[in-house]
């Protein structure tokens, strides 16, 4: 389905499903309380397994310290070049940039797109990809005016974070996507399609856009920043607010002593039971 292989793997991977899947509602159902990283994933493990909905607690995961330390190194300098290119929308990608689920095929159309309307908007992919995914995705990469960037070190990463003016998401699905917590403690507004994990954090926060899957759903979305600088302005405020009150380090710690808590009351009770 990837294009890799014989697909003898995806095969193989749809015969074992159905008992990968009864294992995991079994142990689910055994469990006294369980954590789930977005309200996305919470859903679904409450729907799909039949769970209280009191045992499945949130549990979103704020950046790696060695991510925020990087932030707080490189942050003045590259928070500047941010403010002095409004001429201009710096769009950015963080992932695996082959991986067909993360749709930047789509994210590389919705750039063209935006460029042959004239739109002045530059993008940057950062992370890996194989050479056969760069051959066959060449021209859209030029059409595009794209920077291919592969692999960074995580100052660079923050740096980029920090310089431009919004991440895009364009996956089909995510649970979570730890990039969104990334930059939001850089400020960094985020345009998301509605895949999943991101949508609840993007609408709690103020903090970003959600689109279409769509090219031109997409490129819509670069106008509307594109021509509003006080919305990228207000975006950038919300995500930074939300990273501070609900995706840092204090509070996850503050999320998991509760939940230690609650496990130790729960423990409890079925011993004395």
């Amino acid at each position: 389905m990837n294009g890799r292989g014989t697909g003898l793997g995806v095969a193989l991977h749809s015969m074992l499903l159905p008992i990968g899947e009864g294992l995991e509602g079994l142990l689910y159902r055994k469990a006294a309380l369980l954590c789930a990283m977005s309200e996305y994933t919470r859903s679904r493990m409450i729907d799909k397994h039949g769970l209280r909905a009191d045992r499945v607690l949130l549990l979103p995961h704020p950046p790696s310290t060695v991510f925020l330390s990087a932030l707080k190194r490189v942050g003045p300098g590259a928070a500047k070049i941010r403010t002095s290119q409004r001429e201009a929308l710096g769009l950015l990608f963080v992932g695996r940039v082959d991986d067909p689920r993360k749709g930047v095929s789509e994210l590389l159309e919705a750039v063209a797109h935006a460029r042959s309307a004239k739109m002045p908007v530059n993008l940057t992919l950062v992370g890996p990809f194989s050479a056969k995914w760069k051959s066959r995705f060449t021209p859209l990469v030029a059409a595009a005016g794209a920077r291919l960037l592969g692999r960074v070190d995580v100052e660079e990463l923050a740096r980029h974070y920090l310089s431009h003016d919004a991440l895009v998401l364009p996956s089909r699905q995510e649970g979570f996507g730890i990039v969104v917590s990334e930059a939001f403690h850089a400020g960094l507004p985020v345009i998301a399609t509605r895949c999943g994990g991101p949508e609840a954090t993007i609408r709690a926060s103020g903090g970003g856009l959600l689109t279409e899957r769509s090219p031109e759903a997409m490129a819509a979305t670069f106008q509307t920043l594109l021509a509003n600088n006080a919305l990228r302005d207000q975006l950038s405020t919300g995500a930074s607010r939300y990273a501070l009150a609900e995706l840092s380090p204090a509070a996850f710690t503050h999320r998991v002593c509760e939940l230690t808590k609650q496990l130790v009351e729960i423990t409890a009770m079925r011993q004395t039971g």
